[in-house]
């Protein structure tokens, strides 16, 4: 026999090595595969998360500022009032509806806070009813003022 040429048992051990070798690379690859794939998903998550969590922080920014517009003495006309309630009031739905679908949290309850009673206590006020139909910029009544106040900080 010639001193180069293997023995069947050679040829065994040969082959259950390179099968061996397949083994562990087609397992590593699938656990690269997986790695990758669990990464990207929280990756994922966590930008859904920062996104939602910026559009609260800004439909409070948004409330505030309409608050503080409402309360302060400059004066604002009554349709212009009700259209920046209205916008903020379908930014908050649009954002309450996408937090529904992807983290199955109840939008009645949810941001309650946010949808507060401006728009009941606008359409009460004195000034409001009397020049809703013109373009006159209307002072909220001191008695609105104070009803909001006192809704704001219980």
């Amino acid at each position: 026999m010639n001193e180069f040429s293997l023995s069947v048992s050679d040829w065994l051990q040969l082959s259950y090595l390179c099968l061996t070798a397949l083994s562990i690379t087609v397992t590593a690859w699938v656990a690269l595969w997986v790695a990758q794939k669990v990464q990207r998903q929280i990756d994922t998550d966590k930008t859904l998360r920062n996104h939602f969590a910026n559009e609260i922080t800004e439909v409070r920014s948004e409330t505030r500022k309409l608050i503080e517009l409402l309360i302060s003495e400059k004066t604002i006309s009554a349709v212009e009032m009700k259209r920046k309630h209205y916008s903020l009031q379908l930014h908050i739905n649009d954002l309450l509806r996408f937090l529904n679908q992807r983290y199955s949290i109840d939008k009645k309850n949810y941001l309650k806070a946010y949808r507060s009673t401006i728009l009941a206590l606008l359409e009460k006020d004195p000034n409001y009813i009397a020049n809703y139909s013109s373009a006159t910029p209307i002072s909220l009544a001191d008695s609105t003022k104070k009803k909001w106040f006192i809704r704001h900080f219980e």
